[in-house]
């Protein structure tokens, strides 16, 4: 008798999925046109001469090399069939992507309210208020507290809280005896001064508007200059002169 062959029995092995050679492919090109595009930055800085460098990695040059390797890393772990490695280095290289692009870590953010009381402890500090999601107001109780060790000291607290790259930090001095002493300090607290995070806006916090200020300090150079000692009592003294007695 002859036997009946059956259907063809089905590989129970799992399918690789062809979403990730896409993924890949598409992440690559990005980290490539990142790389061109931080290449041109470079030659750039280096034609108009050397600039202000931050010790934090953020935006870095190296990065796209460390992107790569994630990629490649992913490109081996998706043909071997190890799907959660390959899901592990492609985060990897989407989060570093984000760095070098100088984005925020939208699954870090701050609160703002543990924020406030983390600060609040520092010394020196005599308040501090956001006045909206990116800059952070620190209100201090003397010139020598109105520094970028300050700023340093308020990004330390903050660390732990969240990602610190989307908070810009004003430094305030409360008990300021001029215009200049009440200008603010501020800095991002992952970049050089200056610098902003991807869509953070420059905005100042002064109380006193720059063009305001320098107007007022070209008037009192102006009086300075024109003016002599004895011109100056002469004034003193008719100013006290119609001055009534108390």
């Amino acid at each position: 008798m002859e036997r009946r062959q059956g259907p063809p029995l089905r590989s129970r092995t799992k399918p690789r999925s062809r979403a990730w050679p896409w993924i890949v492919v598409v992440v690559i090109c990005l980290l490539g046109f990142v790389l061109i595009f931080r290449m041109l930055l470079d030659r750039t800085a280096w034609s108009a001469g050397p600039a202000v460098t931050s010790n934090d990695p953020v935006g870095s040059a190296g990065r796209p090399l460390a992107e790569v390797g994630h990629m490649i890393a992913a490109e081996a772990a998706a043909a071997s069939g190890d799907q959660a490695a390959a899901r592990q280095h492609v985060e990897a290289a989407q989060k570093d992507l984000l760095r070098e692009m100088k984005m925020p870590d939208p699954n870090r953010r701050i609160d703002p309210e543990s924020a406030r009381a983390a600060v609040r402890g520092l010394p020196g500090v005599r308040s501090a208020a956001w006045t909206d999601h990116e800059n952070l107001l620190v209100m201090v109780d003397g010139a020598v507290y109105r520094s970028d060790a300050m700023i340093d000291a308020v990004c330390r607290q903050l660390d732990p809280l969240g990602d610190t790259l989307a908070v810009v930090v004003h430094v305030e001095n409360v008990a300021a005896r001029n215009a200049d002493e009440l200008q603010t300090v501020n800095r991002n607290c992952q970049l050089a001064p200056g610098d902003r995070a991807f869509l953070q806006s420059r905005r100042s916090l002064d109380v006193v508007p720059e063009a305001v200020r320098q107007q007022h300090q070209a008037f009192e150079q102006q009086v300075k200059a024109k003016s002599t000692p004895k011109q100056d009592q002469a004034a003193i003294d008719a100013l006290m002169k119609r001055t009534p007695a108390m």
